[in-house]
């Protein structure tokens, strides 16, 4: 409830960049991991959603991105 209330307070203002928005709102849900399985899916069609309402092209991680995105996960988990 805490993470929609955030979303929703922050998609209708200036606050953040949407490309800024998208990357937190990612990183924030993949953080708080709400299902068994499919957060990361679930997490990127977020940051997806908001990049692209806002007419930015999807990011899109390659399979042999996958190691460097995780290790970002991680940097940011971590504060960095």
């Amino acid at each position: 409830d805490d993470f929609l209330v955030w979303l929703n307070s922050l998609e209708d203002t200036r606050d953040l960049h949407a490309i800024e928005l998208a990357a937190i709102a990612h990183y924030k849900f993949v953080y708080i991991h709400p299902f068994i399985d499919g957060n990361g899916r679930t997490g990127r069609l977020l940051m997806n959603l908001i990049l692209m309402r806002s007419g930015f092209p999807p990011v899109i991680i390659k399979k042999s991105d996958r190691l460097a995105y995780y290790s970002y996960l991680d940097q940011a988990n971590d504060g960095d």
